[in-house]
Protein backbone atom coordinates (compact mmCIF):
# COMPACT_ATOMS: atom_id res chain seq x y z
CA UNK A 1 0.00 0.00 0.00
CA UNK A 2 1.36 3.43 -0.88
CA UNK A 3 2.16 5.95 1.85
CA UNK A 4 -0.44 8.38 0.45
CA UNK A 5 -3.20 5.77 0.51
CA UNK A 6 -2.20 4.64 3.99
CA UNK A 7 -2.34 8.28 5.23
CA UNK A 8 -5.78 8.81 3.68
CA UNK A 9 -7.12 5.65 5.28
CA UNK A 10 -5.88 6.86 8.66
CA UNK A 11 -7.70 10.19 8.20
CA UNK A 12 -4.68 12.38 7.45
CA UNK A 13 -4.12 14.49 4.35
CA UNK A 14 -0.89 13.17 2.85
CA UNK A 15 -0.26 16.51 1.15
CA UNK A 16 -0.87 18.75 4.15
CA UNK A 17 2.20 20.35 5.61
CA UNK A 18 2.90 20.27 9.31
CA UNK A 19 1.64 23.33 11.13
CA UNK A 20 3.41 25.50 13.65
CA UNK A 21 1.87 24.95 17.09
CA UNK A 22 1.51 28.33 18.80
CA UNK A 23 0.19 26.93 22.06
CA UNK A 24 -2.83 27.56 24.25
CA UNK A 25 -4.20 30.86 25.59
CA UNK A 26 -3.70 31.75 29.25
CA UNK A 27 -7.44 31.65 29.92
CA UNK A 28 -7.79 28.12 28.53
CA UNK A 29 -4.73 27.00 30.52
CA UNK A 30 -6.12 28.50 33.72
CA UNK A 31 -9.32 26.49 33.21
CA UNK A 32 -7.30 23.26 32.75
CA UNK A 33 -9.02 22.49 29.44
CA UNK A 34 -7.59 19.92 27.06
CA UNK A 35 -6.91 20.83 23.44
CA UNK A 36 -9.75 18.60 22.31
CA UNK A 37 -12.14 20.94 24.17
CA UNK A 38 -10.69 24.06 22.48
CA UNK A 39 -10.95 25.63 19.05
CA UNK A 40 -7.88 25.69 16.85
CA UNK A 41 -7.41 29.10 15.24
CA UNK A 42 -5.05 30.23 12.50
CA UNK A 43 -2.73 33.19 13.05
CA UNK A 44 -1.66 34.62 9.74
CA UNK A 45 1.09 36.74 11.30
CA UNK A 46 2.74 33.73 13.01
CA UNK A 47 1.78 31.26 10.27
CA UNK A 48 0.52 28.73 12.79
CA UNK A 49 -2.39 27.45 14.84
CA UNK A 50 -3.20 28.41 18.42
CA UNK A 51 -5.85 26.93 20.68
CA UNK A 52 -8.40 28.81 22.76
CA UNK A 53 -12.02 29.21 23.74
CA UNK A 54 -14.52 30.02 20.97
CA UNK A 55 -14.80 33.70 21.93
CA UNK A 56 -11.03 34.33 22.15
CA UNK A 57 -9.56 36.19 19.18
CA UNK A 58 -6.03 37.17 20.23
CA UNK A 59 -3.03 35.04 19.28
CA UNK A 60 -1.14 34.09 22.47
CA UNK A 61 2.23 34.53 20.71
CA UNK A 62 2.03 37.83 18.81
CA UNK A 63 -1.22 39.36 20.11
CA UNK A 64 -2.62 39.74 16.61
CA UNK A 65 -6.40 39.95 16.31
CA UNK A 66 -6.36 40.02 12.53
CA UNK A 67 -7.34 37.17 10.26
CA UNK A 68 -8.46 34.85 13.03
CA UNK A 69 -9.96 31.83 11.34
CA UNK A 70 -11.49 29.03 13.30
CA UNK A 71 -10.18 25.54 12.63
CA UNK A 72 -12.56 22.90 14.03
Amino acid sequence: MSDDLDALLRGRDPHASDFKDLGVTQLAESMNLTRSALDGKWCRACDGIWFGLPFEVECPVCGSRRDVRRRP
